[in-house]
């Protein structure tokens, strides 16, 4: 029963692509088709000399990178690439228990966010994921840009209407780390920047600086939640662990991968 389900669920997954037509921005828009001159595991894998720690980060995305698509935008899917310049790292591998990722519409500008986080968030702010999220690696692909195929599928959309203000991501990280690294740009003056603590439940940052990761935003429906459920579930048995959710909260299983190509935009 487990083959059968993992193999379903693989199945389903494998067979996910979003469509040609789609509408997609990418921020930064100066990347989106070549290689970020950075890299980072934050928010994914907040871990300090081996010690696992949590996190608390958010990304402002400059709305002009948005301009491309008709707003109102409902975004549901986000997608990363790996780091073609990590030789031998493949993306994001493993298993975060608890992962939370909200967005809103914000007036700060990118190297203009606070440090004080709850001074960040628009007042549309919106938890649009909340659960356990698994990564499973995938090919760099030197000498890049990798594919975005490192994907986090959104339990809700948020409608994002970019002639409003600008993009606030914040992840909220309670559940350790998934190895390895994203690409990133680090360019003062373009259009991200960050804040972080490795505190989830921090109100003041220990990192502000114009570091941002390369993510595209998609407006695809997610991959079948039953299916992702079953296969990052039975990853968990086979590593001979599982993975509870904190406060009480059900627990939730969700995979981000796929082999097919990403959409262009």
């Amino acid at each position: 029963m487990h083959r059968f389900a993992a193999g379903l669920a693989l199945t389903l997954l494998l067979s996910w692509a979003p469509g040609a037509s789609a509408q997609v921005a990418t921020s930064p828009a100066s990347v989106n088709a070549v290689e970020g001159n950075a890299n980072s595991r934050f928010p994914f894998d907040p871990d300090i000399e081996q010690q696992p720690v949590e996190m608390r980060y958010q990304q402002v995305f400059a709305a002009s990178d948005f301009d491309s698509v008709a707003p109102p935008f409902p975004i549901t899917m986000l997608l990363f690439r790996a780091d073609a310049g990590q030789i031998g790292q493949n993306g994001l591998s493993g298993v975060i228990a608890d992962f939370e990722v909200r967005l809103s519409t914000t007036s700060r500008n990118p190297d203009q966010l606070s440090a004080t986080f709850s001074q960040n968030p628009g007042g549309d702010e919106q938890i649009v994921f909340d659960g356990a999220v698994g990564f499973t690696p995938v090919p760099s692909n030197p000498p890049g840009p990798a594919p975005f195929n490192i994907l986090l599928p959104l339990q809700s959309s948020f409608v994002y209407d970019w002639r409003q203000g600008n993009l606030l991501l914040e992840v909220r990280n309670r559940g350790g780390g998934a190895s390895g690294a994203v690409d990133a740009e680090l360019q003062p003056g373009d259009s991200v920047s960050r804040v972080l603590s490795f505190d989830a439940d921090a109100s003041v940052a220990d990192t502000v600086d114009s570091l941002g990761l390369v993510v595209r935003f998609a407006p695809e429906p997610a991959t079948p939640a039953a299916a992702l459920s079953a296969l990052v579930a039975l990853a968990g048995l086979a590593a001979g662990r599982r993975h509870p959710r904190r406060r009480g909260r059900r627990e939730e299983w969700w995979v981000a991968w796929d082999s097919n190509p990403e959409p262009t935009g």
